[in-house]
């Protein structure tokens, strides 16, 4: 995804419906061969106390749902814009399909995409439609985890955000990339020339007090450095303050970026 902010959050009320109208899913829909993948996921994570919405911004046939991880146990959402999942079947069979609309049937898989508020997203998980429950508890571990401290990559994602960079991780790597070209498609941002911020480690998930630098390195397409580091902080060694680092590391980023897009 591209966007810096989750656009259907802000219009999630705390009653569980949307501005546009989409209400939450009935969760005493009863179980039969024929429920939609829709009812199947609401009625399961219901019964692990999770709250999960229809999708309003869902256009082209996609239809998805989407979860915030603080939950009040009343079906709203305190916070619209932070952590969220959203939750679809994908099938190839005849065209390229995501929606929760219909029943699953066989050779659908879940897809689980995790997203931090500012643009970021990987996959949670994938499993194929007769096994929804692993995702359950995959989703059920991210909904109740304690996410009070922030990792030093969130600190540094809220520091570009605010610069309207946006970055995308490929969920393995322990790295950001950043796209060189305005409107790279997600799928293209790693095949193309890119930046990539690690801290020295690397990593990006640490804790802020164990930060020691952010480094920013100019890509290729093929994933190999060009040249040395455009911006180091800290020495690898000691740390630093992770906040400061990281206004400094995003500006440096937007106004690298501002100069070479002109």
């Amino acid at each position: 995804m591209t966007s810096t902010s989750t656009p259907w959050f802000d219009r999630l009320t705390a009653d569980g419906t949307s501005e546009g109208g989409a209400a939450a899913p009935d969760v005493t829909a009863e179980a039969d061969e024929d429920a939609t993948a829709e009812a199947v996921a609401v009625r399961a994570l219901a019964a692990r106390g999770i709250t999960a919405h229809r999708h309003p911004d869902d256009a082209a046939g996609d239809t998805r749902l989407v979860i915030g991880r603080h939950q009040t146990g009343e079906g709203g959402l305190p916070l619209l814009s932070g952590p969220y999942l959203v939750i679809y079947l994908y099938s190839e069979a005849d065209y390229e399909e995501i929606t929760v609309t219909r029943p699953p049937v066989e050779g659908d898989r879940w897809e689980v995409i995790a997203g931090d508020g500012t643009g970021a997203e990987c996959t949670l998980i994938t499993r194929p439609a007769a096994l929804f429950v692993e995702c359950v508890e995959a989703i059920a571990e991210w909904v109740w985890v304690d996410s009070s401290l922030p990792t030093a990559g969130a600190v540094l994602r809220a520091a570009l955000a605010k610069r309207g960079v946006t970055v995308h991780t490929d969920g393995m790597s322990p790295s950001y990339a950043i796209a060189l070209e305005e409107g790279t498609s997600e799928m293209e941002v790693y095949s193309r020339p890119h930046l990539l911020v690690a801290d020295h480690s690397p990593s990006v998930e640490h804790d802020p007090a164990g930060h020691t630098g952010w480094t920013v390195a100019l890509h290729d397409g093929s994933g190999e450095p060009v040249g040395e580091p455009l911006y180091t902080g800290g020495d690898g060694r000691r740390p630093v303050d992770c906040t400061a680092d990281s206004e400094a590391a995003a500006a440096f980023i937007a106004d690298w970026l501002t100069a070479r897009r002109r």
